[in-house]
């Protein structure tokens, strides 16, 4: 069967039509027919689409899904990074409830950029070289309190 010509946008338009419509698509069927470069372009797209696509209609769609469903495209931490950025990206803008725990336990090899990401978002903690910080228990205009671990 020869390879479809590759329109980004319009695969894309296709695909959110679809989903706003409430006919459910799977992705993996949806790009079948692409090659392997324009697949993975694709697949990313979709991801973000139908995280924002779900997350209006109060569905759940989270990275640890589209881990297991395309683990080829997360091997490649950059563009896991990217996916993840989304959508905690997207659930801040929905004010809903991001887990940092969670993906520092999904994702162990991504574990310095997502505490960056985390501390740019202040859902963490600084780091604070040669320290653990146990916990945030307050936040004022100037400063962070946090909790010492205890010596005694």
């Amino acid at each position: 069967m020869p390879e479809k010509k590759f329109n980004l946008h319009e695969m894309v338009m296709e695909f959110e039509k679809g989903l706003t419509a409430g006919t459910p698509f799977d992705i993996r069927n949806f790009v079948k027919d692409y090659d392997k470069e324009d697949k993975t372009k694709l697949i990313e797209e979709l991801i973000y689409s139908e995280i924002e696509l779900c997350l209006k209609k109060n569905q759940s769609r989270k990275s640890a899904d589209y881990k297991n469903q395309f683990p080829d495209l997360f091997s490649d931490q950059t563009i896991a990074l990217k996916i993840i950025n989304h959508e905690v990206q997207t659930l801040a803008n929905y004010d809903l409830p991001i887990d940092p725990k969670s993906y520092f336990e999904l994702f162990p090899e991504l574990e310095e950029q997502l505490s960056s990401l985390f501390e740019k978002m202040n859902l963490i903690p600084p780091t604070i070289l040669g320290y653990t910080i146990l916990e945030e228990i307050g936040r004022g205009g100037w400063a962070l309190c946090i909790e010492p671990p205890s010596i005694l």
